[in-house]
């Protein structure tokens, strides 16, 4: 694999590795200096029912779509 394809590739390894407990992936914190921060500025809280809404309109716009 060529350019994309390798970091495609190391994505869906990752996203093979991670448990299946239904938890997903965390775009809504992150860990800094052994605590917890929340990134609330910049995402919906966890749960909020537009989240799929928020995210679908920043890919639209990231795209240019």
């Amino acid at each position: 694999m060529i350019g994309n394809g390798r970091q495609i590739a190391k994505v869906a390894e990752l996203l093979k590795k991670l448990p299946e407990n239904g938890k997903g992936l965390n775009f809504y914190s992150y860990a800094k200096d052994g605590k917890e921060i929340i990134d609330s500025e910049k995402f919906p809280p966890l749960h909020h029912p537009q989240a799929i809404n928020f995210f679908f309109f920043v890919v639209m716009h990231d795209y240019g779509f």
